[in-house]
C-alpha cells in the first residue's frame, strides 16, 4: 500500500488530541516486536510509516474542509483533489466528526470503507496523487 506521491485520507471522530495519537501508536514489546495501532488493525493496514501521517483535530466540528485543513502539508496541492471528495459539513453529523488522518506515500486499496476506531467511526474518503519533493 506504500506508493510514492500519493496520499489517503480518512475522517472520524476523537475526543481530544491525545486520543488521536493515541490511536495511531506503535507500541512495542521488550522483544522489539511492535503492535499495529487501532487503527491500523481496523483498516486492516499491514504498515504505515509513522514519518509520513499526519492527524488532526478540527477547531470546530462541521467546518468546511478547505478551512479544516488548511494548515495540512502539501496543501495547495492536497485541498482541490481532497475537498472534492469529503461531504459537505452540513451533511455530517457534526458531534461525530471532527478529525482527520492523512497518510502520505500510501494508496490504501482496503474494502473496508468504515471502521470503528477506539468507539468510534471513521470513514475511508479516498487517496489523491501529489508530486511531492
Amino acid at each position: 500500500m506504500e506508493k510514492e506521491n500519493r496520499v489517503s485520507l480518512w475522517i472520524g471522530y476523537a475526543a481530544s488530541e491525545e486520543q488521536l495519537e493515541e490511536m495511531l501508536e506503535f507500541t512495542y514489546e521488550e522483544d522489539g516486536d511492535s503492535e499495529l495501532p487501532l487503527f491500523a488493525q481496523a483498516f486492516e493496514l499491514d504498515h504505515f510509516d509513522d514519518d509520513f501521517r499526519e492527524a488532526l483535530l478540527l477547531e470546530t466540528p462541521g467546518q468546511d474542509w478547505a478551512t479544516a485543513l488548511q494548515d495540512i502539508s502539501y496543501s495547495e496541492l492536497l485541498l482541490p483533489e481532497f475537498t472534492r471528495l469529503l461531504p459537505e459539513p452540513a451533511r455530517l453529523e457534526r458531534d461525530k466528526v471532527n478529525a482527520a488522518v492523512l497518510l502520505y506515500h500510501f494508496d490504501y486499496k482496503g474494502t473496508i470503507r468504515q471502521a470503528n476506531v477506539g468507539g468510534q467511526l471513521w470513514t475511508y474518503i479516498g487517496a489523491v496523487d501529489c508530486e511531492m519533493l
